[in-house]
């Protein structure tokens, strides 16, 4: 019988210590670094000015601590995720203009006459005005169609 006493006796013990109901009371020291790092310890830091803390202040402080991390990390993955869909849409966008300008660019090398707007009016261009045009596009093609995909 004292054998099951004691197996009841620990039983309690364990449901405490489940509970989180503290059995002793620790002591908690917090302190600022040099590199601004706040710092949680059962013993001071011998070369900071320490502050004594409750288990409770302390583990609120960790929480409050971790919860401010999550935040910073949930930030930083929304910012990142922002800056990838501008990276895409820019280079669609890119994408876009590089492949209307080899239109336009096979339009100039083609036979067919090819207008142009020049200071409001319409403008057939003359073979001197196609070959500037054709040389500009393809420098700017060059430039910033190369290796897009």
């Amino acid at each position: 019988m004292r054998l099951s006493v004691r197996y009841i006796g620990m039983g309690s013990l364990m449901l405490i210590s489940a509970l989180g109901i503290p059995i002793t009371h620790a002591e908690v020291y917090k302190w600022v670094d040099e590199h601004g790092v706040v710092n949680y310890a059962e013993t001071p830091s011998p070369n900071q000015n320490a502050e004594k803390l409750s288990v409770e202040a302390a583990t609120q402080a960790g929480t409050q601590a971790e919860k401010g991390a999550e935040a910073k990390e949930a930030d930083k993955a929304t910012e990142q995720a922002d800056a990838d869909a501008r990276y895409k849409a820019n280079l669609e966008e890119l994408k876009k203009r590089c492949n209307e300008s080899s239109f336009n660019l096979g339009l100039l090398k083609g036979d067919k006459p090819v207008s142009k707007e020049i200071d409001g009016k319409i403008v057939i261009l003359s073979p001197e005005q196609r070959q500037a045009e054709i040389d500009s596009l393809e420098k700017s093609i060059q430039e910033r169609c190369t290796g897009l995909q």
